[in-house]
């Protein structure tokens, strides 16, 4: 998962969580630091009054000589950490330890060669007494901590990001399984369930819910969908019984000119709802994919060619023009006559709702590793706020139009593409509608080995129950049934053996 900077997802959590550890790292040395220098200051003035005081201490007792001979013990014995003394006299001269810039009563820091704390106190008769002491060492213990917090913010820092890292790809890890199955779900696959870790957890338990839910839900629309289908599949015998009686009754000498074409038209109508209750079954049976254990390996470009030989006639009557642009030998892994009613349904929609001089082009070639098959019109087109809406079943772009399945034709198309794990696109194509439809093809070095025989040993037989899935004769009367009818003849004739 990444944002919109690029970064994943964990090394954005596990640098916020680096940098969060690593602040808070900082400002506890800080306060340590502080800590620690301001000790050893007070350390250090502490042990500089008490020898200041005991100087002081006999000065005022016996004078400026005892003061003079005290200080002067304490420089013979020459300890390595001693302290500086000096006095002044009010002529400017320094006695014992030179001191530069002599400083006023007080607490001083000079800076010298050296940084120095100084105490000076002034006497009597003019003269200060000064005891000076380097801040080297206590410099020299601010470095060290400084240095030991440096290295241990680094080492925070690696072990945090590293440590951060883990446990965040284990945290994200279990959204990803969540966000998966959601995208799967999403898509329409609602036997999906999401994996359980076992381990008992919130997420798990999370998962548990939303599976229970998931499979609630599964059991619902199943029974939505099995009473659409059961009502599709028993209206459709009793129809039918009633389209043969009147079939009868149509070619009886008995029946009447005028009454031979009311019956006519009622067996029109019934014809379209036999259409509209087979497509149902049709997309039910899709739905559930039992097809796909009939795929082998088809050519696409076989079947074009032919859909586009069957229609030209069809189309040339009807004042259209079929274009026809593929590549050679585009070989894919699918139900034959189900590819063959995809493409022809989109045809057909684009014969049915253009006008007289609509040239619809079809375009197949391979992009990749898929194969992008495309069917264009220059006609009307469709709004582009429809574009996502006539994919669904009993959808119509004009409610005034009807057409044999009742607006389940290109719900059709959508559940074949579905079935063939293949994506439907539609869009503009300024003027007009473009349909794209995107295959997985199959590897050309495994199109060579495969045998002819294997290629080809299923026949999509193509006739108007490719369709509607009803299947009947072209009567008089009907003359858009007997141009399917002369279609689907053509279509047999040049399905390669």
């Amino acid at each position: 998962m990444r944002n919109a900077h690029g970064l994943s997802t964990p090394i954005k959590m596990t640098l916020l969580y680096a940098i969060f550890f690593c602040l808070s790292v900082i400002v506890l040395g800080g306060i340590v630091f502080v800590g620690i220098r301001n000790s050893l200051e007070s350390q250090l003035k502490a042990h500089m009054e008490r020898n200041s005081g005991e100087l002081l201490g006999e000065y005022r007792q016996e004078g400026l000589a005892e003061l003079r001979h005290a200080i002067h013990e304490r420089l013979v014995e020459n300890l390595p950490s001693r302290l500086w003394y000096s006095l002044r006299g009010p002529n400017g001269k320094v006695e014992f330890d030179p001191l530069p810039g002599f400083p006023e009563s007080g607490w001083h820091t000079l800076e010298a060669p050296e940084e120095l704390l100084v105490f000076s106190t002034q006497l009597e008769d003019g003269y200060t007494f000064a005891i000076t002491s380097p801040l080297n060492e206590i410099r020299e213990a601010e470095r060290a901590v400084s240095n030991t917090f440096t290295a241990a913010v680094l080492l925070i820092l690696f072990f945090g990001m590293a440590g951060g890292y883990v446990f965040t790809r284990q945290f994200l890890a279990k959204l990803d399984r969540l966000r998966k199955a959601a995208d799967t779900i999403g898509n329409g696959d609602l036997r999906h369930r999401i994996p359980l870790n076992g381990s008992g957890d919130d997420f798990d338990q999370l998962a548990n819910i939303i599976n229970t839910m998931l499979g609630r839900i599964e059991s619902l629309l199943l029974e939505v969908q099995q009473v659409s289908t059961n009502i599709a599949h028993d209206l459709r015998t009793p129809l039918g019984r009633i389209r043969q009686k009147l079939e009868t009754l149509a070619r009886s000498p008995q029946t009447e000119a005028p009454t031979r074409e009311v019956i006519e038209s009622v067996i029109s109508l019934l014809d379209d709802t036999l259409a509209t209750f087979s497509a149902l079954l049709r997309i039910a049976e899709l739905k559930s994919g039992a097809r796909r254990s009939g795929f082998v390996d088809v050519n696409l470009t076989l079947i074009l060619e032919n859909l586009v030989t069957a229609y030209s006639a069809s189309a040339e009557e009807s004042g259209r023009k079929l274009i026809l642009q593929v590549d050679r030998r585009l070989m894919m892994l699918g139900d034959r006559a189900l590819l063959t009613q995809l493409f022809a349904n989109l045809i057909e929609n684009s014969l049915l709702h253009t006008p007289v001089g609509t040239e619809i082009t079809l375009l197949a070639c391979r992009v990749g590793r898929y194969l992008e098959v495309t069917v264009q019109d220059n006609g009307p087109g469709v709004p582009a706020k429809e574009l996502s809406q006539i994919l669904k079943p009993f959808y119509k772009l004009n409610r005034s139009r009807t057409d044999s399945t009742g607006g389940l034709g290109l719900s059709l198309v959508a559940a074949i593409a579905k079935i063939h794990d293949a994506k439907l696109l539609l869009s503009d194509a300024q003027p007009g509608l473009r349909v794209v439809t995107v295959f997985r093809g199959r590897e050309r070095s495994r199109e060579k080995s495969k045998d002819r025989s294997t290629r080809f040993r299923r026949q999509a037989i193509f006739s108007f129950e490719s369709f509607t899935g009803y299947d009947q004769e072209a009567r008089p009367g009907r003359p858009e049934r007997k141009a399917r009818g002369d279609i689907a003849g053509k279509m047999n004739s040049h399905i390669d053996p």
